[in-house]
């Protein structure tokens, strides 16, 4: 290839990347201005639910399962608090003798509450 041909070559293609930089750039302006004038809902509630299992199998078999709910509800001044989570674990192997030994490893339920008064986004009492 000529070497003024590679030049117009890599001269076009840098033209072409900078018109696709600069569109994406005032697109993105174009979404922040959207985005800006939008406004967000003030949600009253906000939850969240997760569960977790592992499994594994060789010289001894393990089992864990676990799971917890979280809750939190605002008000202007006020906000609560809610959750709650559980865990159990299994460890299954086999002795000298070939018997089979089962432990619990891990088995639990937890739970809390809180309630918060907000003076200022900073300070609250609860």
């Amino acid at each position: 290839m000529p070497v003024c041909a590679f030049a117009l070559l890599t001269v076009a293609t840098i033209l072409m990347r900078s018109a696709t930089t600069v569109r994406a750039a005032e697109a993105v302006k174009v979404e922040v201005k959207k985005s800006e004038t939008k406004e967000e809902k003030v949600k009253k509630w906000e939850s969240v639910i997760t569960a977790g299992v592992t499994l594994t199998r060789g010289n001894s078999k393990n089992f864990l399962a676990s799971g917890a709910f979280a809750t939190k509800r605002t008000w202007t001044h006020d906000e609560m608090l809610f959750g709650a989570n559980a865990g159990y674990g299994q460890n299954t192997t086999k002795d000298s003798t070939g018997t089979q030994v089962d432990t619990t490893t891990d088995s639990y339920v937890k739970g809390y509450g809180q309630w918060n008064h907000l003076f200022s986004p900073q300070t609250y009492a609860g």
